[in-house]
């Protein structure tokens, strides 16, 4: 079963005692004092607390439910209400559907859609909530959702499971179809009086807003808070700062926290930056927000009994995907990475929720996904803010990135901004650093669905510090950021390149100025993005802090891919010691360097598709920036030559 693990403090005169448990267990235990006392502590993955397994468990259901949101129990309960207001039949406001794709591609298409899809049917009892639900006979899953009327399904395999009407919980309307149905409702501590207004009918502008007692919308459509289905403002309310400082609705039935990830050579608890939030009850109503730039977040809309919670790794500018060892299930291996928190309350409240991704200990544990995707979302974010102040461009947006649990290294092929060539595919099978990550899903779908699903940038997250698994994703997000420019002709034969020699290759390898050329400018660009980060909190390979790194590096091996180019062209030190590899393998030597005062932006912009070796590069600048100027030419020359 899938395991929450909280810290479950009790304090007893001075004695602390730390219970471990399932969560589900522990709200629904009649002792269960966080519940009376309405405190609830942080919700943390990783480090032996929760997520370290990395045995892969099943979703469990238990019997249908008789659904208490359909148009026709609705309606019955409408025409009950109100005999002088009688109809027909109620208005649908939502639609519960299935989809059934039949192949990758219908798949990748109802994943477009960005609906939150449920790999299990709603309308069945929750026993566990695991990491997939069973679905026996089917290579591709089917899946659930709630959408909104007017929805037009990317593929046939699509049905229409029942229409709903979905009215505010706190209405007489709504208690009335539960009662019919024989569902428990769940009183809150709310007064609950006739909620008829004047022209509160199907067709009126409030309906169904008017239904509510409390007179409240749902949702906030110009925050993005709430249920997709209801364009209106939401009712609001006082704002308050919670216990992990975010603000959040002083209500304690409107959802809210925050999401925060381990910085471990700060030793700080970082927001997780606009990551999805999907908030959902026990039957239909489901609501979705992001988390803020300091991984805060709010809903403005009203929970009541039990509450379920992902985050789910994906925005405007990337998906995140990665699956936990053990778990070979197509779901896993194509879906953004998504944190089935499950049942996070049975009650209020709901105002104080804090997820923690501290590091893993358990390599491939779910607690190791989770914190590799969301330290690899934070550089993401973070080199979107360096960019423009350095002059160069941003990645493309939603960039599909894939965390890979067994590595520490990572590459781009940019697969799915543009078709690579069936010569770049057939020569990435033949290579195991490119492909061997895949393995698994490769014996899922076969070479070509494979070919769809193999992502824009893989970034391993073996890694134990933060400043590492950041100075990779920024190299990798670098080559991305080179691609806006370069473009997919130059990038094809790159790809092409470094399939063949299974990596760098070396200054005589087939292709070397193409690697030579990408590979240095997107290390610069990382060691560089890495030292703003982190300054003097890191484990630079040389000195005080990853600047230095970048001083002392030259070439990554000898006469193939001068990393430290770039950095000479800024700052105008002769390095005496200046090595080859970086400062942590020889042949070292001085590096003569009489040229200053450039720029990122200034270099970056000459890495256009036709600079496909660090010597065009090279003619390049000369031909831009030096004007003529023969001193300042044989100074570039001779700095070039030291590489």
């Amino acid at each position: 079963m899938k395991t929450f693990k909280y810290f479950l403090f009790l304090s007893i005169v001075t004695t602390i005692t730390i219970y471990s448990c399932k969560k589900d267990d522990l709200l629904d235990h009649p002792n269960n004092l966080l519940a009376l006392e309405g405190a609830y502590p942080p919700i943390i993955s990783g480090n032996g607390n929760y997520d370290e397994e990395t045995e892969s468990t099943p979703t469990i259901l238990g019997a249908v439910r008789t659904n208490p949101y359909s148009v026709e129990v609705m309606t019955q309960a409408w025409n009950m209400l109100y005999p002088n207001n009688q109809v027909v039949s109620l208005t649908p406001t939502h639609l519960y559907v299935k989809f059934s794709p039949h192949n990758a591609d219908e798949l990748k298409l109802i994943d477009q859609t960005g609906e939150m899809l449920y790999d299990y049917p709603l309308e069945n009892e929750m026993i566990q909530l695991g990491d997939y639900y069973p679905q026996p006979g089917k290579d591709i899953p089917d899946y659930w959702a709630v959408v909104c009327p007017g929805f037009q399904s990317p593929i046939s395999g699509y049905q229409i499971i029942a229409q709903l009407v979905i009215p505010p919980y706190e209405s007489i309307l709504t208690k009335t179809a539960f009662d019919l149905t024989s569902n428990i409702w769940s009183t809150p501590e709310d007064p609950i009086t006739t909620p008829l207004q004047i022209n509160c009918a199907p067709g009126t502008p409030d309906f169904p807003n008017c239904l509510n007692a409390l007179n409240k919308h749902y949702g906030d459509g110009q925050n993005g808070d709430g249920d997709p289905c209801y364009p209106f403002v939401g009712g609001g309310g006082d704002i308050i700062n919670n216990a992990c400082g975010c603000p959040v609705y002083s209500d304690q039935r409107k959802p809210g926290g925050c999401v925060k990830v381990k910085d471990v050579e700060k030793n700080i608890f970082q927001g997780v930056r606009r990551v999805k939030i999907i908030m959902k009850d026990t039957w239909f109503t489901e609501d979705e927000t992001w988390t803020d730039d300091n991984g805060c977040w709010k809903i403005d809309e009203r929970y009541h009994g039990k509450a379920w919670m992902w985050i789910k790794f994906v925005n405007d500018r990337c998906k995140i995907r990665g699956t936990k060892a053990g778990l070979n299930v197509l779901t896993g291996w194509i879906d953004p990475v998504k944190d089935y928190l499950g049942k996070i309350r049975s009650g209020p409240p709901y105002n104080n929720i804090e997820v923690r991704y501290d590091i893993w200990q358990n390599q491939g544990s779910q607690a190791h996904v989770h914190w590799g995707a969301a330290t690899v979302n934070n550089a993401l974010h973070e080199f979107h803010d360096y960019s423009p102040v350095e002059g160069i461009n941003t990645p493309p947006t939603v960039l599909d990135i894939y965390v890979g649990r067994n590595h520490a290294y990572g590459y781009a092929i940019m697969s799915s901004q543009y078709l690579i060539s069936n010569t770049a595919f057939s020569l990435l099978l033949l290579s195991t650093r490119f492909v061997s990550p895949f393995d698994p899903l490769l014996i899922l779908v076969g070479n070509n669905a494979l070919r769809r699903y193999l992502p824009d940038v893989y970034i391993g997250i073996n890694f134990k510090s933060s400043d590492r698994l950041k100075l990779l994703a920024y190299h990798e997000i670098a080559h991305a950021s080179h691609w806006t420019k370069a473009g997919t002709s130059f990038w094809n034969d790159l790809v092409i390149t470094e399939a063949t020699n299974n990596g760098h290759g070396n200054s005589g390898s087939s292709g070397a100025g193409l690697s030579a050329i990408a590979e240095s400018w997107a290390e610069h660009v990382a060691l560089t993005y890495t030292h703003n980060t982190y300054g003097a909190q890191n484990t630079s390979w040389f000195g005080n802090n990853w600047q230095e790194s970048l001083e002392r590096y030259r070439n990554e091996e000898l006469n193939h891919i001068p990393v430290g180019l770039y950095n000479d062209f800024i700052d105008g030190n002769n390095e005496e010691w200046s090595c080859d590899g970086g400062p942590r393998d020889s042949p070292c030597g001085t590096v003569l360097d009489w040229v200053n005062g450039y720029n990122n932006g200034q270099m970056f912009n000459l890495l256009s598709g036709s600079t496909t070796s660090p010597t065009i590069f090279k003619d390049k600048f000369i031909q831009t920036y030096a004007n003529g100027n023969q001193l300042l030419i044989n100074q570039i020359n001779g700095l070039f030559n030291s590489y």
